[in-house]
């Protein structure tokens, strides 16, 4: 089974009227928004707090009128909630990369980085919550229903660069035999210099890059023992370190001038 981990930025503007207007006075499907609402809290009086990971009643008018009013004060549940309404109301077009994009885009919700193999999704979603634990920083991102986060910008910004100083050092591991680190260009090698000023960064990622290639090398042995071993997809940061660094470097380029909070869906 696949996982698609999709990272959004969030335009306010397109939140308090298009998607406010959306929830407002759309029905599509014979579902409206309030009729989706209604249905969430009828399963969570029949099911309980555990079943539907939902942990107050909702609301929809209170959802749509702080979409309108205030949406930087919309949280990861109102978020998560329009999403899953979105979703299941068939607002979301699929015929095209493009159309899903601009989808999305239109009820507020900006694609800045598309995943769609479990080895990527995992390296992503797994480091930048690595960096959040050695940090204490929990208390930054909020989450609903095991798929939706929401992070605070400063957060995610320097969880990034943590990323980006982490999967260069995988790039450049030679002390791992199926590591590519004789390869990279003297341009790649002195990417780390930019932040040799953080050496919180820097030391982060070193015993992060140590528990990686134990786990790699564990595999190895492994695969090597049995022709018929599967390696797990978490461990694979070497074969995705290469394209995800480029990836990320873009992302944070769109979020240069960004200051908003950063809403992810994942679908595991």
């Amino acid at each position: 089974m696949g996982r698609e981990t999709y990272t959004f930025r969030l335009n306010e503007q397109a939140l308090s009227t298009t998607l406010a207007d959306t929830l407002q006075n759309e029905l599509r499907g014979n579902l409206s928004f309030f009729e989706y609402v209604l249905r969430e809290n009828e399963q969570l009086i029949k099911y309980g707090w555990k079943y539907i990971n939902l942990q107050q009643y909702l609301s929809a008018g209170e959802i749509i009128t702080t979409f309108r009013s205030d949406p930087a004060k919309a949280n990861v549940l109102y978020l998560g909630v329009a999403m899953d309404w979105l979703w299941e109301s068939d607002m979301i077009e699929y015929s095209s990369i493009d159309r899903f994009n601009s989808s999305f885009a239109k009820y507020g919700f900006e694609q800045i980085y598309e995943l769609g193999q479990k080895d990527k999704c995992w390296v992503y979603l797994n480091q930048l919550y690595t960096y959040t634990d050695m940090n204490d920083l929990e208390n930054k991102i909020d989450t609903y229903d095991g798929h939706y986060y929401l992070w605070e910008n400063d957060v995610y910004k320097d969880g990034l660069d943590y990323l980006l100083v982490l999967l260069n050092k995988v790039c450049l591991d030679k002390d791992y035999k199926f590591s590519d680190g004789n390869y990279y260009t003297e341009k790649t090698l002195n990417f780390l210099n930019d932040y040799k000023k953080d050496r919180r960064l820097i030391e982060q990622a070193e015993l992060a890059l140590i528990d990686i290639r134990a786990e790699n090398e564990e595999a190895d042995l492994k695969e090597e023992a049995n022709p018929n071993y599967r390696r797990s997809y978490t461990n694979n940061h070497y074969g995705v370190a290469e394209t995800m660094f480029s990836q990320i470097k873009e992302v944070q380029k769109s979020i240069k001038e960004y200051s908003g909070k950063i809403f992810i869906l994942d679908s595991q």
